[in-house]
């Protein structure tokens, strides 16, 4: 196996090679905002330590090489005089391969093939013979991003090309993470294209549920202890909708993370307590828990912060079922915990699974990468939770992981609950009670149908199906205290109808909710923020939509009376 040699802080392996075992340094886990296996640039002032990978069977040469990087700065060299040594270590990749073409257990091209199945993606500096020349020029067709004639060795020839290879492959990670940008930026329109389809049946599942919901429980009231039956039934059926309706909710909440990634869209500051989101993503992910493991939750209960609070669930509920798929098999406990660490709210989450291989660790949060069998997964749930976390101004990293599990934490800004913007729609209390005229414009039928199955309850209830026929109602002398208004509509849609009421009655303005099943592309998420405007986004709850009406109809009369 290796031996390694460091060196002390100011020179490159200023210590003789030793040909006794040693174990390789152990290095940072990557972070998922720079997946790379190149590591970053040092901070100023900071010493850059280099780690080298040398297969070099001849002792000649090998104290040439150490004797000419010596002098170039921090290093830690770790050697290698066969490839089946170079296979067994386990160390994390270095930042630079250097390997002779001609080894006890491997020649030529065969070396560059066989190290770039074991160190993928690490650049690579080829040592050859003149003689080899050809040979050399092979091993750059099949990888290699260097190669050195020894009987040209020098310390200005080795540290060029090493820092040649670095250059090289900082910027094969630079395209690599262009890449996946494009392909979470396709997914995002793909998934944003489809957003309004899937929301709007959503939104008629779940209002529709929740009315189950509350006739369910009026049923249990009214029959309660005069069937035996009922008494059992009804309780299990309470669930079952229950279920139901976490479950079009969470199909609505991935849909739309989805199609952020096809824009930089807004962050949504909400107060909320840690403790409880962290409940809710524990019971979200209950069902990835295996049988004997346990979930120890940790924070402070009065602690309170503020943030995009559907962004944090998503992330908290992928690093939670990844941990649960990790304790397949095995007992144990799965913590998670939130702390305010300076300036940082932090959450983490940590598994005593058999942790994740260093080989593969810096992949883990790239997009499609999976570990699981074909069917299993799809290898987007940590890419997403990565993106989001950076949205968010903060990062998702693998911090530690090992044979006793992984610990994954969430560090974000951590903003005080009073910098939070109130948000109405997701008030859940329907406020005074009182019947509004309310007017509802949607050109899906299944909407307008649970809607005014809800609405027409409470309120005076109108609804037409496209902007123009509300237009014509205004127009016949229709008065209404709140109008609802779908965004994407065949015709003039919610924005021509914004703009005519803008245009003819700029005081219906303030009385407007747009609502819609997902903002396709950057100028309708542009538009929408441009109109100052309340927005309802579906799937809707049915205390959303109350609550939505009751205080915008409550603020425009205010103002009214104001005036």
């Amino acid at each position: 196996m290796g031996t390694a040699v460091t060196s002390k802080p100011s020179t490159w392996a200023a210590i003789p090679w030793k040909a006794s075992m040693a174990t390789p340094p152990q290095r940072e886990v990557p972070s998922a905002r720079f997946p790379s296996r190149v590591p970053d640039e040092p901070r100023e002032g900071a010493a850059r330590r280099l780690c080298v990978y040398l297969l070099e069977d001849n002792p000649g040469d090998i104290a040439l090489i150490r004797a000419y990087l010596s002098a170039e700065g921090p290093c830690d060299i770790i050697g290698f005089t066969a490839m089946s040594e170079l296979k067994m270590i386990e160390a994390s990749p270095p930042d630079v391969v250097l390997l002779d073409l001609r080894l006890p257990d491997a020649r030529d091209e065969e070396v560059v093939r066989r190290t770039h199945e074991i160190l993928v993606e690490v650049p690579m500096v080829v040592l050859t013979g003149v003689e080899d020349g050809l040979v050399a020029r092979r091993c750059l067709e099949l990888g290699a991003d260097d190669y050195i004639e020894k009987n040209s060795l020098s310390p200005e020839s080795l540290r060029r090309a090493l820092a040649f290879a670095v250059a090289r492959g900082r910027a094969r990670t630079l395209q690599a993470r262009l890449r996946s940008s494009e392909r979470l930026a396709s997914l995002g329109r793909l998934a944003a294209g489809v957003a309004h389809e899937i929301n709007n049946p959503a939104t008629s599942v779940l209002v529709n549920l929740e009315l189950i919901a509350r006739s369910l429980s009026d049923l249990a009231q009214a029959s309660e202890g005069s069937d035996p039956r009922l008494d059992r039934v009804l309780p299990e059926l309470r669930d079952m909708v229950e279920d139901a309706k976490q479950g079009t909710e969470r199909i609505a909440r991935i849909v739309r993370e989805l199609s952020n990634f096809s824009r930089m869209d807004h962050e949504s500051l909400e107060a909320f307590s840690p403790t409880v989101l962290m409940k809710r993503a524990r019971s979200l992910t209950a069902h990835r828990i295996p049988e004997g493991v346990s979930v120890i939750q940790e924070s402070a209960a009065t602690l309170l912060a503020a943030g995009d609070v559907g962004k944090i669930e998503q992330v908290l509920v992928n690093v939670l079922s990844n941990a649960g798929d990790a304790m397949e098999g095995c007992a144990g406990t799965i913590h998670i915990a939130c702390h305010v660490v300076g300036t940082r709210l932090v959450f983490s989450v940590e598994d005593q699974g058999p942790g994740i291989d260093d080989l593969i660790a810096d992949r883990i949060f790239d997009p499609f990468f999976t570990t699981k069998q074909r069917g299993e997964g799809t290898g987007l749930g940590l890419a997403i939770s990565a993106e989001a976390a950076q949205r968010m101004g903060g990062d998702l990293r693998l911090v530690r992981s090992g044979p006793l599990g992984s610990r994954f934490e969430l560090s974000l800004p951590f903003v005080e609950p009073a910098d939070a913007k109130p948000n109405v729609t997701r008030a859940g209390q329907w406020i005074s009670g009182r019947r509004w005229r309310v007017l509802l414009i949607d050109d899906d039928a299944n909407v307008l149908t649970s809607w005014t199955r809800v609405l027409s309850v409470s309120h005076d209830l109108r609804s037409v199906s496209s902007a123009e026929a509300a237009i014509a109602l205004l127009k016949s002398g229709a008065i209404f205290d709140v109008i609802l208004c779908d965004l994407v509509m065949p015709g003039m849609g919610g924005a021509g109808f914004f703009r005519e009421l803008q245009k003819d009655r700029p005081a219906l303005l303030a009385r407007l909710v747009l609502t819609t099943g997902g903002l396709v592309d950057d100028s309708a998420h542009a538009f929408v923020i441009s109109t100052g405007l309340q927005v309802l986004e579906k799937p809707v709850r049915l205390a959303q939509l109350r609550a939505c009406v009751d205080s915008v109809a409550l603020a425009a009369e205010a103002v009214d009376n104001s005036a």
